[in-house]
């Protein structure tokens, strides 16, 4: 399927699906030296977009394992560079400062994207997709302990004494993001969530002046959430 043929398909099985907000939980290192946002989890109705387009869409291929808690990848470790425990450490102190407890995003748009490279600084094709009115109400606000779960877990796991081997393993620098790469997927932008780019404009340059040279970071018009991969079996 072309991509001007998949943003129709796409626009379809999500008539209806309604507007929602993703709340902000927390920054840290993942995997790789990758520093993301991990936001509380996916509210219902990105749930239901999700489900909606694993049925309209038989096609697709398995939801891939990072889609399944909802983060924005904000930068990563530079070219051949590792951290020290005692860095780590640092990047904990940092990170663990950042008050990113009471940041609410509004997502009333979705884009489907094929891109260039894996920070989206180079796309090749996008059409956004507006969302139906938000939800009122518990109903909109309810995310499902599982969720919650999760991201909870996922974020714990950076605690561990042994997670510098982690943070060093190979590959998920920055020629990962920006080298060539092509795919398709889709996508919610942070372009309008001021209060969001202010904070973590301030988290990424208390970093650089924590721990010089050691970190790439992706601009603002480019941070989003992934939703899910929309290539094909």
């Amino acid at each position: 399927m072309q991509d001007q043929e998949l943003a129709p398909s796409v626009q379809r099985a999500l008539i209806g699906t309604p507007a929602f907000e993703l709340r902000t939980r927390a920054v840290f290192a993942a995997w790789n030296g990758v520093m993301v946002v991990a936001f509380s989890g996916f509210p219902p109705p990105a749930v239901e977009a999700k489900e909606r387009l694993s049925r309209a869409l038989p096609s697709l291929a398995s939801e891939n394992p990072g889609s399944t808690w909802p983060k924005c990848t904000i930068g990563c470790l530079r070219e051949n560079t590792e951290l020290t425990q005692d860095e780590l450490q640092t990047l904990r102190n940092v990170c663990h400062a950042a008050d990113l407890s009471r940041i609410t995003c509004a997502i009333s748009s979705v884009s489907v994207v094929s891109f260039a490279s894996r920070s989206l600084e180079n796309l090749r094709y996008r059409s956004d997709i507006a969302l139906a009115a938000p939800l009122t109400g518990a109903q909109a606000e309810e995310i499902a302990q599982e969720h919650r779960e999760r991201v909870n877990a996922i974020i714990a796991e950076w605690e561990n004494p042994q997670y510098l081997q982690k943070i060093n393993r190979c590959g998920n620098r920055e020629s990962h993001y920006r080298g060539e790469a092509a795919g398709r997927t889709l996508v919610a932008f942070l372009r309008h969530c001021t209060a969001f780019h202010d904070r973590i404009d301030r988290v990424c340059a208390a970093i650089d002046a924590a721990l010089p040279n050691k970190f790439v970071w992706f601009p603002r018009d480019v941070r989003h959430v992934t939703l899910r991969s929309l290539d094909t079996k």
